[in-house]
């Protein structure tokens, strides 16, 4: 991970998938800010963000750190490790 750098956890604004990765960021001590898209305003995600994320497969959730962006739940419990 980048030194000195907030991490951006992104997701739905729900528990699901992106739960378990908040528990483990609180776990590991690491500083993050989150994004929580709402359900009913999918387009903010469907129609803008996904389109300009430089991701190779752009998914939700995704961990942005600096330049790095990894997305699917697994994936982000790797990196993280």
């Amino acid at each position: 991970m980048e030194d000195s750098t907030k991490l951006l956890l992104a997701y739905w604004a729900v528990r699901g998938r992106a739960q378990a990765i908040r528990y483990f960021l609180e776990y590991l001590g690491l500083p993050y800010e989150e994004k929580r898209y709402q359900i009913e305003k999918w387009q903010e995600w469907f129609e803008q963000d996904k389109l300009s994320c430089t991701a190779d497969f752009p998914n939700l959730p995704y961990l942005k750190d600096g330049d790095k962006i990894v997305t699917e739940t697994e994936a982000i419990f790797i990196y993280l490790c």
